[in-house]
């Protein structure tokens, strides 16, 4: 699912001071802009956890609908265009998996918060999906 409508939007609006202070923020979202495989689609600029959470619920839950049966990767990078593109170890370069594209759901200045996050994505959404592309618990 691409989220080509928030690269309409301006990022700043969306992340907290601490991260527009971060020296790479700029280029890491202008990376995103520019590379038709990554997007961004951010919560609320001053979102509590519990509402960061059920927007990454929710994103998630409409790529199902969307895209079911499919294969998707739950997970933090300080440069989402590096780990996408790298040559050793980027996903557009697993020929077994053939991943179409990232999503940047949220950003945060230190990696405390994108841990707590991935882990509560990852276990809300781990297991294998039913013939139906519903998730099987």
């Amino acid at each position: 699912m691409r989220s080509t409508a928030c690269k309409q939007v301006d990022w700043r609006l969306y992340v907290t001071d601490e991260v527009l202070m971060q020296p790479r923020s700029e280029e890491c979202f202008m990376k995103i802009i520019k590379d038709p495989c990554l997007g961004f689609c951010l919560p609320p600029k001053k979102a509590l956890p519990g509402t960061i959470l059920k927007h990454v619920y929710k994103f998630v839950d409409d790529l199902l609908k969307l895209k079911s049966p499919c294969i998707f990767k739950v997970g933090f990078s300080h440069d989402p265009e590096r780990r996408f593109r790298n040559s050793k170890y980027g996903y557009i370069n697993d020929n077994f998996h053939q991943w179409e594209s990232m999503e940047v759901l949220y950003a945060g200045a230190d990696s405390t918060s994108a841990s707590f996050i991935e882990a509560a994505a990852i276990q809300k959404f781990k297991g294998d999906l039913a013939m139906d592309g519903t998730l099987k618990q």
